[in-house]
């Protein structure tokens, strides 16, 4: 059996297919990686936003008390989960206009 990729794995794998796909591969190992971490700060944000957008004002409240507590990741995502029906569908979504933009693609 494999392992189950978590978020932030998922995440990491998104944004190093990202930069292949906008063909970065020949950049430096050092400034492959700043590209990474700045990737991964932009996706996200988008992500953060995303979920905002699609909370009802009391959830957005809640979330932020979350988030300003240091809730660890598993608990925003089981907050995510329970309070967005179509989390997954929302997130994909985002993903790819996310992919689009960077790639410059319509």
């Amino acid at each position: 059996m494999l392992p189950q990729l978590t978020s932030a794995q998922y995440l990491d794998d998104f944004c190093q297919q990202l930069l292949t796909d906008g063909g970065m591969d020949d950049v430096s190992a050092e400034v492959k990686a700043q590209m990474l971490t700045d990737l991964r700060a932009r996706l996200q944000d988008r992500l953060f936003g995303t979920v905002i957008m699609n909370l009802t004002d009391p959830d957005i409240t809640e979330f932020r008390q979350l988030v300003d507590g240091g809730a660890a990741p598993e608990a925003l995502e089981k907050f995510i989960d329970s309070h967005l029906s179509n989390a997954a569908d929302i997130f994909a979504q985002a993903m790819q206009t996310f992919r689009n933009d960077y790639l410059g693609l319509k």
